[in-house]
């Protein structure tokens, strides 16, 4: 049975943090790794992209069974999105993303996604990052996490959760890695379609 790599999709959604992602795993997905990549949305019918990109017939999220040792990703997003909408869908979405953590999946956030699990409760003592300009109201918003990490950092790899954040030149980050990478995403012995590192 594939890997389910699944993203949740909001309204106003950054679409450079969906489609960053999704283009790593339809490398892999070339080069015969074993995912399936779905999407889905808690807000189907406003589901689309912060700059008017809509997206059609979404499934509603309820409606997609998370295993062990799937992905599911969490775009960035417009924050008033989740700080704005206390509504019944918003609010089921972090029970789902809670019962996805604990079968064992690996919960994934990009960018300002990291609110969306900050919200869910799902920060409390993990460390985590976010987009450089939200980092200090990460801090502010969720004072249970262990630590919102400096802006100069990309990743944090606290398993079973991978945030990314960005740089504030937007420019590539330059730092040694280490000897193994601690999540790669590609086949071995073809083709690694991308390598994340913990940030240190």
């Amino acid at each position: 049975m594939p890997i389910q790599v699944i993203f949740l999709i909001a309204p106003r959604t950054h679409f450079l943090d969906l489609a960053g992602p999704d283009q790593v795993f339809s490398e892999a997905i070339f080069y015969k790794a074993p995912f399936e990549v779905r999407y889905c949305s808690f807000a189907p019918e406003k589901a689309g992209t912060a700059s008017g990109l809509q997206f059609a017939n979404l499934p509603h999220y309820s409606e997609i069974r998370v295993e062990k040792g799937d992905y599911v990703f969490i775009p960035g997003m417009d924050l008033d999105v989740i700080e704005r909408s206390l509504n019944t869908d918003i609010v089921n979405v972090y029970h789902w993303l809670s019962s996805a953590y604990n079968k064992g999946a690996q919960l994934c956030s990009v960018c300002t996604g990291a609110f969306l699990l900050g919200a869910a409760g799902l920060l409390d003592g993990k460390p985590c990052t976010t987009h450089w300009k939200y980092t200090q109201r990460l801090q502010q918003r969720f004072p249970q996490a262990r630590r919102a990490i400096a802006a100069e950092h990309l990743f944090e790899l606290p398993k079973p959760y991978s945030f990314r954040g960005a740089r504030r030149t937007g420019l590539p980050h330059r730092k040694p890695a280490p000897e193994k990478p601690a999540f790669r995403v590609g086949c071995p012995g073809q083709y690694e379609s991308a390598q994340f590192y913990p940030c240190v």
